[in-house]
């Protein structure tokens, strides 16, 4: 693992002690370009530089939540699924005469608040 991996991993792991996000939740490529992004705002050349810009910095955690988090809580956000389950999933388990239970947990970071059993 050479510096710019390993500073990465250590600025990720601060994040998510510091923000209580889980960044495993989100692809790799985007941590990367929403830490890049928060860098080139406040002018951080480097993760080590960015994650020390970070502690020294509480006023930071904000705008780097907002990156890092979608901003949108309503609950169809994904149509596209949700038009799946209108016409596809549920009318095949109306038609077999299925049980369907569905539970909602309410999240604001990111996770789609439903599971279907």
């Amino acid at each position: 693992m050479d510096d710019s991996a390993a500073d990465f991993t250590l600025l990720k792991r601060h994040v998510e002690q510091l923000l209580k996000i889980q960044c495993s939740n989100y692809k790799e490529d985007y941590i990367k370009r929403r830490f890049l992004s928060r860098m080139r705002s406040t002018n951080s050349a480097t993760y080590a530089d960015y994650l020390h810009y970070i502690k020294s910095h509480p006023a930071e955690n904000e705008p780097l939540r907002n990156a890092l988090t979608i901003n949108v809580t309503e609950f169809f956000r994904d149509k596209e699924v949700w038009d799946e389950v209108k016409n596809v999933i549920l009318p095949a388990l109306f038609q077999q005469k299925k049980r369907i239970t569905i539970w909602c947990a309410g999240s604001s970071t990111g996770e789609e608040p439903y599971t279907l059993a």
